[in-house]
């Protein structure tokens, strides 16, 4: 039997990363980072909060964020595994087990370069059942086109 991705899920995450980039444009603080998994500032006292302000994640440790996982912190601020029943797993596999995707889906998804287009492009060749390969293709494509709108 297998197993269809949270397509509910992917399409709220999408939502999250639309509204989070609707702020960074209105020049507003934004959690929104694809290029990081989880990352907080450290408080003077040396602790950590995790609130609405003090996080920028992308959408895997978002994910992980809105479960209540509990972040193993590295010293310099970053968030790359959570705990899950005592055991230490990568917030990747963890979102990757969350969404139902498969390694190639959680990894063009996952991508650090993705942008918000990139995003949505993704998620809807998910929803429609692409291949790995077609996905792979189609990252493959939206990583160059992200490359030539940086030249």
């Amino acid at each position: 039997m297998t197993v269809k991705p949270d397509i509910a899920r992917l399409e709220h995450l999408l939502e999250w990363a639309t509204e989070e980039q609707a702020k960074r444009e209105r020049g507003e603080p934004s959690e929104w980072n694809q290029g990081v998994y989880i990352v907080d500032r450290t408080l003077a006292n040396g602790t950590r909060r995790v609130t609405d302000c003090d996080t920028v994640c992308c959408i895997a440790g978002k994910v992980a964020l809105e479960d209540g996982r509990r972040i193993i912190w590295a010293e310099h601020g970053y968030g790359s595994y959570v705990r899950v029943r005592g055991s230490k797993v990568a917030i990747d596999d963890y979102a990757e087990q969350e969404l139902r995707l498969t390694s190639s889906q959680a990894f063009v998804l996952f991508h650090a370069e993705n942008n918000l287009e990139a995003l949505r492009k993704i998620i809807d060749a998910i929803k429609r059942g692409a291949s790995d390969k077609e996905l792979q293709d189609l990252h493959q494509e939206l990583l160059e086109e992200m490359r030539w709108d940086l030249v």
